[in-house]
């Protein structure tokens, strides 16, 4: 070091390296996902899927962490001291009926205020900076995705995220790319198989799979009821339950025509009724569960099958 500072030189600091995984304070477990780009929504061609999910080109420009896990009953209750699955009334329970849980499963019957509040309140104990400006039933993200406090996943950053943070194709379309490339080409990519499939692969129906044996709870075995977060396998990334066990709220307000939107870090529409939520959930029949399909829900809902997950911008 010296001898540089004698011949006029500095020493350059290494760049910072991101880990691939933390964990908060208070025990919130997160994963990265890297930026990059990939096609929302599904093939014309799926099975079961709707006509709001038309595919399209998305650029996801910030990496960003993301929960392994739906939020826990344990964690929701650490910071708000309740247990909203203890709540009382029809719209918490699928029958009547209280669900049985224990305080390693989602959290469940929050609505979409009472989460963005959590969020804040978790930044904030975390001394990190609360992404929402929140008056009343007026919620606005100021720094939008610059924030890097607690926030919910925007609608393309949980897709992106259950897809395993990768581009996927169609068969034909994977087809096509591999005769467009020379024997050279393809020899050089097999010896770099990590990079082939990352950007090599055909689309899933579900987060990680096309059967939901393994990654997913949703109406045909979860009898009648959710589950212990991380029970079943998780995706690419090593998330948990993207698929099934409870739906997620995003940020998004919902718009029919999302391909329209910017493709650049798309936030949703600036008005709207209703917000969107993605994964499906115990009770869901498994068309709902697949990474593609879009659902929407009142801010003010609340329900046994609705949870969620959060996110926090890598700066």
């Amino acid at each position: 070091m010296f001898m540089w500072l004698a011949m006029g030189l500095t020493a350059v600091a290494k760049p910072s390296v991101v880990p691939n995984q933390v964990q908060g304070k208070y025990g919130y477990q997160m994963r990265q996902v890297a930026s990059g780009s990939f096609r929302m929504g599904s093939p014309s061609t799926q099975s079961m899927r709707s006509n709001d999910e038309d595919l399209h080109q998305v650029t996801i420009s910030r990496s960003f962490y993301i929960g392994t896990k739906e939020v826990s009953i344990q964690l929701w209750k650490f910071v708000t001291d309740e247990d909203p699955t203890k709540r009382s009334g029809r719209e918490c329970f699928r029958t009547g009926e209280p669900v049985a849980t224990t305080a390693s499963y989602p959290v469940y019957c929050v609505d979409f205020y009472e989460v963005v509040r959590f969020a804040n309140t978790l930044s904030k104990w975390e001394d990190l900076e609360q992404c929402y400006s929140i008056e009343a039933k007026q919620v606005r993200m100021p720094k939008g995705l610059n924030c890097s406090g607690y926030r919910l996943p925007t609608e393309a950053e949980w897709e992106f995220a259950a897809r395993g943070g990768v581009g996927e194709f169609t068969k034909e379309e994977l087809e096509a790319r591999r005769q467009q490339q020379t024997p050279r080409k393809r020899k050089k990519r097999r010896r770099n198989n990590k990079a082939t499939v990352a950007v090599d692969r055909l689309i899933t129906l579900y987060a990680g799979a096309n059967s939901l044996a393994k990654i997913g709870w949703y109406q045909q075995n979860s009898q009648n009821r959710p589950h212990r977060t991380a029970e079943k396998l998780p995706n690419e990334l090593g998330l948990y339950d993207m698929s099934g066990n409870v739906w997620e709220w995003t940020w998004d307000w919902y718009k029919a025509d999302y391909e329209r939107l910017k493709v650049s870090d798309p936030l949703g529409p600036k008005i709207g009724t209703k917000r969107v939520v993605k994964g499906g959930s115990w009770g869901s029949e498994k068309h709902h569960l697949r990474v593609g399909n879009r659902f929407k829900r009142k801010p003010s809902s609340r329900n046994a099958q609705l949870g969620f997950r959060l996110v926090r911008t890598i700066k």
